[in-house]
């Protein structure tokens, strides 16, 4: 996991999150605000289809239960296992 950072008068501010999600030949960057408590999938020059879908699932997971109630690990052990879940499916 990596930590985004932003120096303010000598004091450092933690951002955002960034992590990711590997699945066989799948990689997915995911990106956690701290701010706006939400997660984000980071994604390259092209929005795929297969990152469309994933960041729906993401979508839904905001907002069909209380994810920020959790804290970030047990949050990305819910994310890991619905994308786990979504690749399963394929």
């Amino acid at each position: 996991m990596e930590v985004i950072t932003k120096n303010k008068e000598q004091e450092e501010l933690v951002l955002a999150y960034q992590c990711i999600y590997r699945y066989r030949a799948h990689e997915i960057k995911l990106e956690y605000d701290i701010s706006t408590e939400t997660w984000e999938i980071i994604h390259g020059k092209y929005y795929s289809e297969e990152e469309k879908q994933l960041n729906e699932i993401l979508i839904d997971l905001e907002n069909s239960q209380s994810i920020a109630d959790y804290t970030l690990d047990e949050q990305i052990q819910i994310i890991i296992k619905d994308f786990d879940h979504y690749f399963l499916g394929q």
